[in-house]
């Protein structure tokens, strides 16, 4: 026999009213049973008597019926707000892919500003070195001198080390762990979430000013 499944409200509802049913068979049984008492057996047949007993055995298995159908909704019911619970949390866990993927472009952003600046650092001594030796003056104001094809250098001071100069472009030397800090800082900064969500493994020391409020003019004068 295939049965179809109730809405919690109607469900309830149904119990309710089978209860009451049941209540009311039960009372006139009751009556009847007590009318053939006080007034003998000619008050009541036999057969009204039957089907008064016949209706409280209908009522109470129609009340067994509506709890069973109570019980299978409130387990729908349930199931339902599982799954639900169930979908949210699949929704908003991530994936395993897209944590693998956003790694992936974490370590490639990482080595290229690892290798880059590192690089650099290592370098720009060598480029001043070799710019001055081939008769490169030094630039005023960040701006090279004509005639040298574009380059220029100027010496560490002002909270910055020794600095290239190509066609206009400042090249002086970057922490990288400055640029990471200051990305992490941005993303802190867009999600909500606290730097200290990356502790124990991470402590990060956020930096402030231009490398976080504005990394493309920052980039800009170093790069």
């Amino acid at each position: 026999m295939t049965t179809t499944t109730q809405p919690l409200a109607a469900a309830e509802q149904q119990l309710t009213n089978a209860i009451q049913t049941h209540a009311e068979a039960t009372a006139v049984l009751g009556n009847l049973k007590q009318q053939i008492l006080n007034e003998g057996p000619a008050a009541v047949t036999a057969q009204q008597l039957a089907d008064a007993a016949a209706s409280v055995e209908h009522a109470k298995l129609s009340t067994d019926h509506a709890l069973t159908n109570l019980q299978t909704a409130q387990e729908d019911d349930r199931q339902g707000a599982l799954n639900a619970l169930k979908a949210t949390i699949l929704n908003k866990a991530g994936t395993p892919a897209d944590a693998l993927q956003a790694m992936r472009q974490l370590e490639e952003a990482a080595r290229y500003l690892m290798a880059t600046c590192v690089s650099r650092q290592q370098n720009i001594h060598q480029w001043t070195a070799a710019l001055r030796q081939a008769g490169v003056p030094q630039a005023h104001a960040g701006t090279a001198a004509d005639g040298h094809a574009g380059l220029g250098w100027a010496p560490a001071g002002m909270g910055q080390g020794d600095t290239v100069i190509v066609d206009g472009r400042r090249l002086a030397t970057v922490n990288p762990g400055l640029l990471i800090a200051a990305a992490l800082a941005r993303a802190s900064q867009a999600t909500g979430h606290g730097l200290g969500h990356l502790a124990p493994v991470i402590e990060v020391h956020a930096p402030q000013g231009l490398a976080v409020d504005d990394p493309a003019g920052y980039l800009h004068q170093k790069f």
